[in-house]
């Protein structure tokens, strides 16, 4: 069976080791790997169109990413993997799910959901995988991009966003905490 409907030229032997690689790490699964791989190389192109079409509309927004064709696969692997694992989590008393597993998918789904603006990545990173204070995570994020500063209660109400999108996700096996995280 082929990976891919056609064989694309920009899919080296290296770059597509290194999508399985990051397949299996998130999913540990052959089968899943396999369909994840394939979603997202059959997708990469309309994203890379996509993102091009954005640019060239010259966005408001200066802190969109504007992602590289391997960073555009690394993205749609990602999405991929993450609809693998909520499969999976899906039908969990069929198939044993570990605590790494559910570590592993929890990360990937906190940073895949605020990959599209550099505030959401920032507020994802430092606030909801590291749980630093807020003061922290702006100061970085100031410093980083050198940009108009955003008040504490925008990066609260993202990372509240965040919780509230992935905690339901994990349910049964997440729960939020009542003053926390």
């Amino acid at each position: 069976m082929s990976l891919m409907k056609a064989n694309p030229t920009w899919l080296t032997d290296e770059l597509l080791e290194r999508a399985l690689g990051l397949a299996w790490f998130v999913l540990g699964d052959r089968s899943d790997t396999l369909d994840a791989v394939r979603w997202a190389v059959n997708h990469r192109d309309a994203a890379l169109a996509l993102q091009d079409k954005r640019i060239k509309q010259q966005s408001r927004s200066r802190t969109k990413a504007i992602l590289s064709e391997d960073h555009v696969l690394q993205r749609y692997l990602l999405i991929a993997c993450e609809r693998q694992a909520k499969k999976r989590r899906e039908r969990h008393h069929v198939i044993p799910i570990t605590e790494e597993d559910l570590l592993v998918w929890w990360q990937c789904d906190v940073v895949q959901r605020s990959l599209d603006n550099s505030f959401h990545l920032t507020v994802a990173q430092w606030r909801v995988l590291h749980r630093y204070e807020t003061r922290t995570a702006r100061d970085v994020f100031e410093l980083v991009l050198r940009c108009e500063p955003k008040d504490d209660d925008q990066y609260r109400r993202y990372k509240a966003r965040v919780l509230s999108i992935c905690v339901p996700q994990f349910h049964p096996f997440v729960q939020k905490e009542p003053n926390g995280p």
